[in-house]
């Protein structure tokens, strides 16, 4: 599988991290946005990654990838990052970075 280089260097943020409080259980985590009183359920995925970006708030796809499977990430992996935070854009988390 080849992966478009824009994919893996595009930049992510959370500047609304402050709004939100995440809660892990072992099936899954849910994420309280205080603004607005919603809960979004994640799994234990997304919930990982949503934790790295309330602790960090920018990332790139590639170094979330690095971060999340501790190597430097395969095409696929990247991939799969990409998509989970393009559906975090869509739930109005995080925000893609213009190039």
């Amino acid at each position: 599988m080849s992966l478009n280089t824009s994919r893996r260097d595009e930049r992510w943020v959370c500047r609304r991290r402050a709004d939100f409080a995440l809660r892990n259980w072992p099936d899954g985590s849910v994420l309280f946005d205080e603004a607005n009183g919603q809960l979004q359920r994640l799994t234990p995925a997304a919930g990982g990654m949503m934790a790295l970006f309330l602790d960090t708030p920018e990332w790139t796809s590639c170094t979330l990838a690095q971060r999340i499977f501790g190597e430097i990430p395969a095409a696929e992996d990247i991939e799969l990052v990409a998509n989970a935070l393009a559906s975090f854009q869509s739930l109005s988390l995080i925000e893609r970075l213009p190039d």
